[in-house]
């Protein structure tokens, strides 16, 4: 079943209304109306498909079994094709929280330049994210650098001072922080610290791998394993 404030994102996020969206689908003017409205309540045959292509986006992403747009059906290429970018998820800035939709909506570098896998680690398992802050000068890490990370479901077995990234979440407003964060291990904790020694930001607590924060989600996404800055396609 297609989640309606997952499709309302993404139109917000692409700056188009409903029916434009069942145009680029190529269905009726009012397929993503009546799928709003709950008139539709499943989508048949390749429709879902056509969608998440549309909608530029996952075909998991709008089911709701991921938790950033990724990459639309299709638009990776085959094994061995050349050149391959691994999909943008997100504004790194600790402190910002955003809507899903325009956490990871790419800049216009990304749509320009490419993002080139990590060769140590398989690429459908990498994403990347665009520092917004200067959470990581200590690491000479400026804005404007690409994090290239791979997807990781906790920090249990990352060693200390490694990089990860967190989201955290507001339950009520949907809203999400993505920072760049230093894991240090304790025999009863795991602290996220901000890397940044001069920080305003607080460390993030995990107790059996959660955080106890009223009102928020908080998950580790990612581990980060390299920075760039993109180059053009050749």
């Amino acid at each position: 079943m297609v989640r309606r404030d997952r499709v309302e994102a993404r139109l917000r996020a692409l700056g188009i209304n409903q029916f434009e969206a069942a145009k680029r689908a190529g269905k009726q003017l009012h397929f993503v109306y009546d799928l709003l409205k709950g008139k539709k309540q499943t989508i048949k045959g390749d429709g879902l498909l056509h969608l998440a292509k549309a909608l530029e986006c996952s075909v998991e992403y709008l089911t709701g079994e991921a938790d950033t747009p990724g990459v639309p059906p299709g638009e990776l290429p085959n094994e061995g094709s050349s050149p391959v970018s691994i999909p943008y998820s997100g504004i790194v800035e600790i402190g910002a929280f955003r809507l899903p939709g325009v956490q990871t909506q790419p800049p216009q570098v990304i749509r320009e330049r490419l993002l080139t896998p990590d060769p140590r680690y398989p690429s459908d398992q990498q994403c990347a994210y665009l520092v917004n802050d200067d959470s990581l000068a200590s690491h000479n890490i400026g804005r404007g650098t690409f994090l290239i990370c791979v997807k990781v479901p906790t920090a249990d077995e990352l060693p200390n001072g490694s990089i990860v990234i967190v989201e955290r979440r507001r339950l009520e407003s949907g809203e999400v922080e993505i920072s760049a964060r230093e894991v240090q291990h304790f025999p009863s904790r795991t602290e996220l610290r901000p890397p940044a020694g001069d920080s305003v930001a607080s460390t993030i607590v995990l107790r059996n791998g959660k955080a106890h924060i009223a009102g928020e989600e908080v998950r580790v996404v990612a581990a980060v394993v390299s920075a760039v800055i993109p180059l053009p396609p050749i």
